[in-house]
This record gives C-alpha cells, structure tokens and sequence, in this order.
C-alpha cells in the first residue's frame, strides 16, 4: 500500500559526526574545512528532528493508528500522511546506511547513529501497524466493504486504491475457496455462495443484512474524549435512555458509550472527539 513512495527521490545529504576529542586550534585548516561540514551535519539533524517532530507526519500516522485500533470500523485511509512518513523514513534510512559504512567514527557518532536507528525503527513499526491493523479490517470485512460501494461516504470510499484492489482480488480468492467447499452442504447454508453469484436477485440491501455478511459492530462500547465543549448535543432515538434526549458535552470530557453516538464528532474538522 503506497508502496510507490519508496520510489520517490531521497535526500542525497549524508551525516557528518566530529567527536570532542578533535583538536581544534585557530589557523588549523582542517577546522576552517570542517566549516562547511557542521553545517551540514545540523542540516541534517534538523530533517531528523522535523520528520519525527510532534506535529509531523510520523506523529499524525501514529495518531491514525490508534484511532483505527479502538474504532469498530474502518476509518479514512490517510493517503498523504502515510506517504510523506514512507518518503522520511526511505531518506532517512538512506543517511544512516551511509553514515554507518563511514569509516574512522568515533564513540560520540556511535551513539548518535544508534539512538537513530531506534527512532528510525519506531517509526517504521508505527507505520507497519497501522496498514496492518487496516488489513485484519479489511479481510474480516471484505464483503460488507465491497457493498458499499456506492455510498460516497460508505467503508468503499474510504480505502486507498492498492486497498481496494486488495478487497477485490481477497473476495475472488474466498468465492473460488467457498464455492469448493461449500456446493455440497444444503441450501439454507449455502448464503454466502450466493452473495458472490452475480446471477443471485438479492438485491445489495439484502445482501448487506445477511447473517453469512460480517459486518462492524457500531453499537461497541468504546470511550470518548471530547476536545471541545460540544454543548447540548441532540441523542438519537434509538441511543436515548430513561428519557433522555440530550446531554451536555463538554471539553475534556470522557465518556463509556456506544460508537454509533458520537460517532459523528470523530468526523467533524477539526474532530470535536477522539476515541481513548
């Protein structure tokens, strides 16, 4: 999935790392040389600190991860995100690979290269998780996804394309799979056969509520933290209790209650909730 990014051109700069224990003394043309390499060295280390920052793609894929670990559904794949964190980590990959094969470096330029390897393969695992935690979704929900795909804001719409025709080829490989296995067992249990039988007359409504079509569960109980004082926020019926139509929300809130309620304050821009 956006494996295309890794394609992309790489920063050509490498590290440049001098112990304290280089002699450093005025008119010495080495130091008036190692001008230019300091230089580039904090250059590159500033392209470290800003890829990995906070406010950074790494952190906004790490915060998608885990939005996507607590949600029943899947959410919006984060195109552009994911591939700005493919292109860092790819380029920074690249630095320390060289930086690595450099010979004469001393202890101080070991510890460096180390410590960013180690944030290097954090964020390699963040982003791994994340597209994996979107394929057991996706391979758990196959069918249901593949129904809604006419809806412009249905589980379909919010795939990327590699993930779509992942969907397409997975539902391909399991109908060959089913119709193998299944053709002998009778025909009350033969319901997921006719789901993927382009002749069948059940229309996509039917389909979708099929008892053989697993689907999300928007009714989980998951907790909300609300970012901002949302105020009176109107219940729907079927999520009312004891009467009650509303209920004030305000920030920093935390609240144990099914996705379905506030699912729509996760969709807001910026999101008004998030899930704990």
């Amino acid at each position: 999935m956006s494996n295309d990014a890794a394609d992309d051109d790489v920063d050509a700069d490498g590290y440049e790392f001098y112990g304290d224990d280089v002699e450093r003394r005025p008119g010495d043309a080495r130091v008036d040389d190692m001008d230019d390499e300091d230089a580039r060295q904090d250059d590159d280390d500033d392209d470290f600190e800003r890829e990995f920052a906070p406010e950074s793609a790494y952190a906004r894929v790490k915060h998608a991860w885990m939005r996507e670990r607590l949600a029943p559904e899947i959410l919006s794949y984060i195109d552009d995100d994911a591939r700005e964190l493919k292109r860092a980590i790819d380029a920074q990959e690249q630095r320390l690979e060289r930086e690595q094969a450099r010979e004469g470096k001393d202890q101080a330029t070991e510890i460096c290269l180390n410590a960013m390897w180690t944030e290097l393969h954090r964020a390699k695992y963040v982003l791994r998780e994340y597209l994996r935690t979107r394929l057991r979704k996706i391979e758990k929900y196959a069918m249901f996804i593949a129904l809604d795909d006419e809806d412009e804001r249905g589980s379909w719409a919010r795939l990327s394309e590699a993930e779509q025709r992942y969907v397409t080829n997975y539902l391909a490989a399991v109908t060959e799979h089913s119709r193998s296995v299944l053709d002998g067992l009778p025909e009350n249990y033969r319901d997921l056969i006719k789901e993927h039988d382009d002749n069948d007359e059940m229309s996509q409504a039917e389909l979708r509520e099929s008892k053989m079509v697993s689907k999300p569960n928007l009714d989980a109980a998951v907790f909300f933290r609300f970012r901002e004082d949302v105020g009176n926020f109107l219940l729907d019926e079927n999520a009312a209790e004891d009467g009650e139509r509303s209920i004030e929300l305000r920030r920093g809130q935390i609240l144990l209650a099914k996705y379905s309620m506030f699912k729509e304050l996760l969709e807001t821009e910026p999101p008004k909730a998030e899930l704990v």
